[in-house]
């Protein structure tokens, strides 16, 4: 009788544990939501490129053309910076400045809207993003790029990474 006892007990425990392990978290603490002001700070871009949907053999790499996007976002959003890209015909470097609005969607996406768009790098867009400390990567799969510059874009996926220049509190 005892031994049934103990083992109903230990099973009681047991079972009562394993039955809600998701509630409640060790510390107590949720998680921040991420907000608009967490974008804030001085952005350069390490890295941007469109991949083609059809062939992912075919790039554009910004950077790697000698192209750069840096920009300056307040804590409302709003952006000022400048892109450098390679001119499609000349190949020689154009400079533009650029300025826009960020806003959050989600706590997974963000609105792009340029005050002037330069297709094909810079458009208005919805698009995916991960904010991992002085990290943002931008992703999305329904921007178009014309690779050839022949006038016929086609469905490309595009990533682009920043690293920030600012101070985070800790």
């Amino acid at each position: 009788m005892i031994r049934r006892l103990r083992f109903r007990s230990l099973a009681l425990i047991f079972l009562s544990s394993g039955l809600f392990p998701g509630c409640g978290d060790d510390d107590g603490v949720e998680p921040e939501l991420i907000t608009i002001a967490d974008f804030e700070g001085s952005w350069n871009c390490t890295s941007f490129i469109a991949t083609s949907t059809a062939d992912p053999q075919i790039q554009f790499n910004l950077v790697l053309l000698g192209g750069a996007l840096s920009a300056t976002v307040e804590t409302d959003g709003s952006f000022v910076g400048s892109v450098t890209y390679p001119d499609p015909e000349t190949l020689q470097p154009v400079t533009e400045q650029v300025s826009g609005v960020f806003s959050l969607v989600s706590q997974t996406e963000v609105r792009i809207e340029f005050d002037t768009e330069i297709p094909p790098i810079l458009e208005n867009d919805i698009v995916e993003f991960t904010l991992l400390g002085n990290t943002l990567t931008l992703h999305d799969d329904t921007s178009v790029f014309d690779f050839d510059f022949d006038g016929e874009y086609e469905l490309v996926g595009v990533a682009r990474r920043f690293a920030a220049s600012r101070n985070l509190e800790v």
